[in-house]
């Protein structure tokens, strides 16, 4: 959300400036700001994007453009990258007399004249706004090209960024602090490519700092990031992703601030999706050779951005390891070789399988060992606890809380996958478990941290505790469910 933007009821004029400050509490409004229609079936994206902010002054940012051109209805604006899909989108506004446009990122193209904000060369686009006014009701579309590209094509982009990305998108003031520059090379260090560096620093933000929008008002004479995150260290989105842009410059990565608003509210079956200013938000994004400007999403209220891995990725409803298996490469070096859990649902009288327990299976059991090894689940799940905890001693609260949920998962057949991150194992395990994904995150997210980061997450061990227990349970009842839903389709 933007403290020095103004939306009075029906109100007229541009929303956006040419600068973003960094302030103190905010109250958000619930005013409408525009509707948008979608494309039938089209998957809609998380964000809508008016302008972005490329320079940071230690207390805030601005947008400095080369030039204003002139588009004419249809006319492509911006650059185009590979590994994109088009998305088309018919908004509807609720201001007076308002000139911006908004579409999600990265716009290609609109259908009425339009001024275009350009940078490096007409190659970067940083805001639009149509040359007459739009009254209450007016409606334009837009063409994007939303990013496609998977992590494996991301971390292979290398680093041979255009002069003007660097130029631009590296800047900094002389106020970051010798704190912030250190925690930036502490959180990087051990990263061996632009995506995993983005990775470690995204995580450690969502997993370090509580999002509170009634914060104090920063001191005139401190650097806003670094007041963020060694004093007040709470905060909402324009300090998040401020942070992360902040981190990211001073580790070699060019980033940019963009600002907009989050997805929003379905209001109806057609796919319009309405937009109020409570759903303002700014987000970083990350600039990849031959991709072009991807966006990350550090803000702790927010749910993380699903990726798709590579061209090797699995299928979602693929099996994994046996449950209660971890895959190696995702856990800490010490619980390595642990014993594993006992299956929830044996088979008949054979080995685990993990096929056997995989959620949604319709393998027909023999109905009299299915009810002895429902029968058999709470001394089951007594031994397991024990199996559990007794290789986890002397990890980390994230490391440990990280293999907890990963073994337990695994009695639902959702252990994690060789081809697995960290991100997308917990992505897989939320989709299974939505009432548990907020504690997921929390868990994924420091772990995510000391992995990437080689950094030990600041996320309190009663804050991971708290989660785990939550999850515990709902786990439980998961197998359970699962348990019956078996037997009532015999």
């Amino acid at each position: 959300w933007f403290p020095n933007l103004s939306y009075p009821t029906r109100g007229g004029g541009n929303a956006f400036g040419s600068e973003m400050g960094l302030s103190g509490a905010i109250e958000l409004g619930d005013e409408p700001i525009f509707d948008v229609l979608l494309e039938a079936g089209a998957e809609p994206p998380r964000y809508w994007r008016q302008a972005v902010f490329d320079r940071y002054d230690g207390s805030g940012w601005q947008r400095n453009g080369d030039e204003a051109r002139a588009v004419t209805a249809g006319g492509q604006v911006g650059a185009a990258y590979p590994a994109t899909r088009e998305l088309t989108q018919t908004f509807t506004t609720y201001h007076t007399r308002t000139t911006q446009l908004y579409a999600a990122p990265q716009p290609e193209r609109f259908d009425l004249p339009l001024k275009a904000e350009l940078a490096g060369g007409g190659q970067d686009l940083l805001t639009v706004d149509s040359l007459a006014p739009l009254s209450p009701g007016a409606r334009y579309s837009a063409v994007s090209r939303i990013t496609q590209v998977d992590q494996a094509s991301l971390r292979a982009s290398g680093d041979q960024d255009p002069d003007w990305v660097r130029e631009r998108y590296l800047q900094l003031p002389d106020s970051v602090t010798e704190r912030t520059r250190a925690l930036s090379g502490d959180l990087t260090t051990g990263a061996t490519n632009r995506y995993d560096r983005a990775l470690a620093i995204e995580a450690y933000l969502r997993s370090t700092y509580p999002y509170n929008e009634q914060i104090a008002t920063p001191p005139d004479d401190q650097d806003r990031v670094d007041w963020f995150l060694f004093d007040e260290r709470q905060g909402y989105c324009d300090y998040y992703s401020s942070s992360f842009v902040v981190l990211a410059r001073l580790a070699g990565i060019p980033a940019r601030i963009a600002a907009g608003y989050s997805l929003g509210s379905r209001v109806d079956e057609a796919g319009t999706w309405r937009h109020r200013a409570s759903d303002a938000h700014t987000w970083p994004e990350v600039y990849f050779p031959m991709y072009g400007w991807v966006e990350f999403e550090p803000t702790a209220a927010d749910p993380l951005l699903a990726r798709p891995t590579g061209p090797e990725a699995l299928d979602p409803l693929a099996e994994g390891p046996a449950p209660g298996g971890l895959a190696d490469d995702m856990l800490p070096d010490e619980d390595r070789g642990g014993e594993p859990i006992p299956t929830v649902l044996p088979t008949d009288g054979g080995p685990a399988d993990a096929g056997s327990s995989q959620v949604g299976d319709r393998t027909r059991l023999p109905l009299i060992p299915l009810l002895v090894g429902l029968s058999a689940l709470l001394l089951a799940a007594g031994i397991g606890w024990l199996a559990l905890e007794r290789p986890l001693r002397g990890l980390s609260p994230a490391e440990g809380a990280f293999a907890r949920l990963a073994r337990v998962a695994g009695w639902l057949g959702l252990g994690p996958r060789p081809a697995d991150t960290p991100d997308e194992y917990g992505q897989r395990v939320a989709a299974a478990l939505p009432e548990g994904a907020e504690d997921i995150r929390a868990i994924v997210d420091g772990y995510t941290l000391e992995r990437f980061g080689r950094r030990t997450s600041t996320a309190s061990s009663e804050r991971l505790d708290q989660a785990w227990a939550r999850l515990r349970q709902r786990i439980s009842r998961a197998a359970g469910r699962l348990g019956w839903e078996r037997i009532r389709r015999r």
